[in-house]
C-alpha cells in the first residue's frame, strides 16, 4: 500500500538543493547540444533549403552522440562500449541515424 510519506530510498536519490542549478544547467546544455548536433545533421543530409524538424533534431542529436561513441569504440578500441562521443562523433552518429530514419520512412532525394 502506498502512503504519502517518503521512504529512505527516495530520500537518498533526491538532488541536494545546492546542486539543483547545476543539474538544471546540465539538462539545458544537453538539450541545446542535442538540437544543435541534430540541426547540423539535417543540414548535411537534407541540404540548406529544407525545413528543420526540431523534435527530430533533438532525438537524432542526443541518440547520435551514443551511436558515434559506440562506433568510435568499435573502430578505435576494438571493443563495444556504450558512451557518448565528442562533437564530430555525435554529428556522424546523428547523420547515420537520420539516414536510417529516411530509409525507414521511404524518403528519397
Amino acid at each position: 500500500m502506498l502512503t504519502g510519506g517518503c521512504s529512505t530510498l527516495d530520500a537518498r536519490h533526491r538532488i541536494p538543493v545546492g546542486r539543483l542549478p547545476a543539474v538544471i544547467s546540465l539538462l539545458l546544455f544537453l538539450l541545446v547540444f542535442g538540437m544543435a548536433i541534430g540541426w547540423v545533421a539535417q543540414l548535411l543530409v537534407r541540404g540548406f533549403d529544407a525545413k528543420v524538424n526540431w523534435g527530430e533534431a533533438l532525438f537524432t542529436g542526443l541518440a547520435g552522440s551514443f551511436v558515434g561513441g559506440i562506433l568510435g569504440s568499435l573502430i578505435f578500441e576494438q571493443e563495444l562500449e556504450f558512451r557518448a562521443s565528442g562533437i564530430i562523433g555525435s554529428i556522424l552518429g546523428a547523420v547515420l541515424l537520420l539516414l536510417l530514419l529516411n530509409v525507414i520512412r521511404g524518403v528519397r532525394r
